[in-house]
C-alpha cells in the first residue's frame, strides 16, 4: 500500500472483551480496531473499521509476550472516497484539559444565544467558543465561577 502511495493517518485500538476460556479452549479477545489512510495522487482517503477477534496461543516461553494464534479480520469493513477533503480547516486550537483531569469533553454544539448558529461548549474546561464577524471564533468563560471537575453534560 506505500508503493501506491497510502500513508497511515490515524490508528485506533480500544479492547472490549476478553474470555479467559475453559480448561484446553483458548483465550479470546475483541477489540474495535480503526485505520485511516490518505493517498494525494490521486487523491483519495479510506477508513477500515470494526471488530478484530484474536485468539491467544495456549502457552509461550516464560518472561516472552502473549503469542497470538488467530486473528479474524471478517468483521472490517473498507470505505473509500476519490476527490478532495469535503470540509476546510476554519479553526485549530489547543485546548489543554483542566486540573485533575486529563479530558476536555464534553463537547457540546448548542445554540445559546439564539442566533441559529451553535456555539462550540467545552463544559469540562468552562469555555464557549462564539462565532463573531468575519467567521472567527473566539472563547470566554461559559460560566462566571469554575463548576469544578465534571465529565457529562447536557
Amino acid at each position: 500500500m506505500r508503493a501506491a502511495g497510502w500513508q497511515v493517518v490515524q490508528v485506533e485500538f480500544r479492547h472490549h472483551y476478553f474470555s479467559v476460556g475453559a480448561t484446553g479452549e483458548p483465550q479470546r479477545s475483541r477489540l474495535y480496531c480503526s485505520v485511516h489512510l490518505t493517498r494525494s495522487e490521486p487523491e483519495a482517503r479510506a477508513a477500515l473499521a470494526g471488530e478484530l477477534g484474536i485468539e491467544w496461543a495456549a502457552e509461550s516461553a516464560a518472561g516472552d509476550l502473549p503469542v497470538i494464534r488467530r486473528i479474524d479480520a471478517s468483521r472490517l469493513t473498507l470505505q473509500t472516497r476519490t476527490g478532495g477533503l469535503p470540509f476546510a480547516l476554519v479553526f485549530e486550537e489547543t485546548v489543554v484539559p483542566p486540573d485533575k483531569s486529563y479530558f476536555i469533553d464534553p463537547l457540546i454544539l448548542h445554540d445559546l444565544d439564539g442566533d441559529g448558529r451553535s456555539e462550540i461548549i467545552l463544559a469540562a474546561r468552562n469555555l464557549v467558543y462564539r462565532l463573531r464577524p468575519w467567521n472567527r471564533l473566539e472563547s470566554e468563560a461559559l460560566c462566571r465561577h469554575s463548576p469544578g471537575l465534571i465529565f457529562t453534560g447536557w
